[in-house]
């Protein structure tokens, strides 16, 4: 089964959003931890609470890339016509 433009567009468009998403998560993530590490450097060197924020911070980002480089599922919309579209190519074919 072939997509037509407006769905490769569609499905390639919304991958390039969630990736972006993804990408600008990883930097404030980084920009963030960095500074907070700093200033808890500066405050309190004898204790370490940066990793309080960026560990549980870090799950949800873990979580983020999985959702932006797994594979969607096609929509339910599309599965539904596909069992119709097969059906359809066989009358043809027996016709």
């Amino acid at each position: 089964m072939v997509d037509t433009p407006d769905e490769d567009y569609h499905r390639d468009s919304a991958r390039v959003r969630a990736l972006r998403g993804f990408y600008a998560h990883v930097i404030v993530y980084i920009v963030v931890n960095i500074a907070l590490l700093v200033i808890n450097l500066i405050a309190s060197p004898n204790v370490l609470w940066f990793y309080w924020i960026a560990v549980p911070w870090g799950i949800g980002l873990f979580f983020h890339a999985l959702d932006a480089f797994t594979v969607r599922l096609p929509d339910i919309e599309r599965a539904n016509r596909v069992p119709d579209e097969v059906a359809e190519r066989r009358r043809r074919r027996a016709g």
